[in-house]
Order: C-alpha cells, then sequence, then structure tokens
C-alpha cells in the first residue's frame, strides 16, 4: 500500500515537470463537496470523493502547513515586509453541508487537519436536501416517467433521457432569479407522487443535509461553519440585489443564532460573483468570501473574492494540482511570436 501510494505521489510530480508546468506558489485553498464509500452513480455522486481518496489527500496535506481561517487571513493580510515562510500552506473547504461530511469529520480529525464548511442555512434539516441535489433525486432517480418544466416536456423513460433533461433543466434553473427557479421547482413537484422528496433522500441518506444537531457537534468539535447562503441562490446578474443581500445577510444571522458564535466566511454558490459581490460579502459582516475561481491565494489577494482549487479525485492527479499551476509557463516573447492570445474563461462550478 506505502509502495502504491508513494508511486501515485511520484507520478503527480513527475507529469507536472514533464509538461513543463510552473511551480504553483500562493496558498492552495481546495474545495470538496462531501465523500461516500464508493461512487455508484456518476450524475448524482459527481461531486462526491470516495472515503479512500480523502484519507489520501489529507495524509499528503499533513506534510504541509494546513491553515485554519484566523491562519490564512493573517497570511494573506500580512504587510509585505513580513517574514514568510518558505514551506507550502493549503487550505481545505467543503461546500453544500452533505450530512456525509460528518466522515469527512473524523477522516481530517485524525491527521488533525483544520477545515471549513459552508452551509446553506435554510436548507439544515432531517431528510432534507439543497435544491439542486433534489432536482437530481427526482429527476434521476424519481417515479416520474416525464415532467413538464420551462414551457417544455421532458422525457425521463430511459438513463440517457433522465440525464440529458437533468442537465438542460438545472442550467435553466441556475440562470433564474431565486423567485422563478422556486416556481418551477414548485411546478415540479406538484407532479411527482407525495412524499417522492422524503422518500429519494431516505433511500440516498449520504446526500441530505446536515440537521442542526450535528452541524452543533461540528462547530463544537472546532470545524469553522461558514454561509453558503439561505437557499443556494446564484448571485448573478439575473439574481435582484436584494435576494443576494438577503442570501448574505440571513444566512450569517441564521447560522450564529443556531452555533452560538460568530459566521465570519461566506462562499458563493455555483461560484456566481459579479463585480459588486465582494463589497456585498464584506458589508453583510463576513471576512472572507471564497469563488471557484482556479488558482492560488497570494498575500494581498481580495479577500472577499478568494480562489480555490477543485480537489481531483486521484491522488496523482491532486498531487500535481497541489505542485504545479494548471499552465506550462509561458515563454518569453520573440520577433517570432508576437501573435496575441486569447483570454482564457473564468471556470465555473460543475
Amino acid at each position: 500500500m506505502f509502495r502504491s501510494t508513494l508511486a501515485r505521489r511520484s507520478r503527480g510530480l513527475l507529469s507536472g515537470w514533464l509538461a513543463g508546468r510552473a511551480r504553483r506558489r500562493g496558498i492552495r485553498i481546495f474545495r470538496y463537496h462531501g465523500v461516500v464509500e464508493r461512487r455508484t452513480d456518476p450524475v448524482l455522486d459527481r461531486n462526491q470523493h470516495t472515503f479512500a481518496s480523502l484519507r489520501e489527500q489529507a495524509a499528503y496535506l499533513s506534510r504541509f502547513r494546513v491553515l485554519g481561517l484566523d491562519e490564512l487571513l493573517a497570511e494573506l493580510t500580512a504587510p509585505a515586509a513580513a517574514p514568510r515562510s518558505t514551506s507550502p500552506a493549503a487550505a481545505i473547504t467543503f461546500d453544500d453541508g452533505f450530512a456525509n461530511n460528518l466522515v469527512a469529520a473524523e477522516i481530517l480529525e485524525r491527521r488533525e487537519l483544520p477545515w471549513m464548511l459552508f452551509v446553506p442555512s435554510g436548507e439544515i434539516g432531517e431528510r432534507r436536501a439543497m435544491w439542486l441535489v433534489t432536482l437530481s433525486l427526482w429527476l434521476m432517480d424519481g417515479e416520474a416517467a416525464r415532467v413538464e418544466a420551462l414551457g417544455a416536456e421532458w422525457p425521463l423513460g430511459t438513463r440517457d433521457e433522465r440525464e440529458r433533461s437533468f442537465r438542460r433543466i438545472r442550467t435553466a434553473l441556475k440562470a433564474l432569479s431565486a423567485a422563478d427557479r422556486r416556481r418551477e421547482m414548485d411546478a415540479i413537484e406538484a407532479q411527482l407522487p407525495a412524499g417522492e422528496t422524503e422518500r429519494l433522500v431516505d433511500r440516498h441518506p449520504e446526500l441530505r443535509i446536515l440537521s442542526a444537531e450535528e452541524l452543533r457537534g461540528l462547530s463544537g468539535a472546532g470545524v469553522e461553519i461558514g454561509s453558503h447562503g439561505v437557499h443556494h441562490e446564484m448571485h448573478h446578474a439575473g439574481q435582484p440585489a436584494e435576494v443576494r443581500e438577503r442570501e448574505l445577510s440571513q444566512s450569517i444571522s441564521d447560522l450564529e443564532r443556531l452555533l452560538g458564535r460568530p459566521c465570519r466566511a461566506f462562499a458563493f454558490p455555483n461560484g456566481d460573483i459579479l463585480d459588486e459581490s465582494p463589497e456585498e460579502a464584506a458589508r453583510a459582516g463576513y471576512l472572507a468570501a471564497f469563488t471557484t475561481e482556479e488558482g492560488s491565494a497570494e498575500p494581498g489577494a481580495p479577500l472577499h473574492a478568494l480562489p480555490r482549487l477543485s480537489a481531483p479525485g486521484s491522488l496523482d492527479r491532486f498531487v500535481q494540482v497541489f505542485s504545479f499551476e494548471d499552465a506550462p509557463p509561458a515563454r518569453e516573447s520573440s520577433a517570432l511570436s508576437l501573435v496575441p492570445q486569447p483570454d482564457a474563461g473564468r471556470r465555473k462550478d460543475a
């Protein structure tokens, strides 16, 4: 087992080096969602790591400095003249508040690694799931053979039809305002058998949201609990400003009332962020806010628009991402290579 792990770590380092990639600098803030014993459905489990994968990655991270929120903020705001450690540093974050984060807590606690968990405050409770997960359960594993939504009929007779319908409906709902999104979700649920949501959450208990008691237990054990909004509404241009502000301010008060301690950080749902979003998060009282923009956090980075790295599933790829930038270092320009290159687009959550 040790030899296998060492070989995969070595492959990750070697592949980055052979590709000519630049060494990664800054603090690597990794973004996870949840963990399952094994992945059984590529759609329902698309954001889940396996227990074994997280154990391997936690073991690798334990060789470096892993920062909690206070340490992270201290490093990012330290004066330029302050002495800096040359040892690579990382931080661990989990989005969405899946109940399976209880297993992640056990894995990370064994390695004494601090971590942050971002939860949609309005979804906390027994037999509940975040709306995106609820939608995936309805369309991928529900009893309905078809549903009407968004002015069209969507077939659910075969696996391919379910996947196509889910992906297209999910994409469309993400782009709607909160009111329109809820209206469409209510219309879909009205077409399903009574009790369908609870039945599906019971069938997939790993995808439910943490209960209030479970969340209090994690907070008491030292996990930094942050906000992921109230109902995981997106902060895009189609979302009214009052909804964005309510998602920020109500969730902070909900979580502080529930946990009896300050809620200090926010993670933008789906990674959507507007020019005004950092200021809105700061005004709501958060010390930091995290995006899904891929990259490391350098000292002086905007504290309310911090980048993160999506944690790969395999150990060799994880080591590569930890150690190297995504693209090879740019070559010096010359008279023979002065053609301008297109700008890269910003990455969004899957």
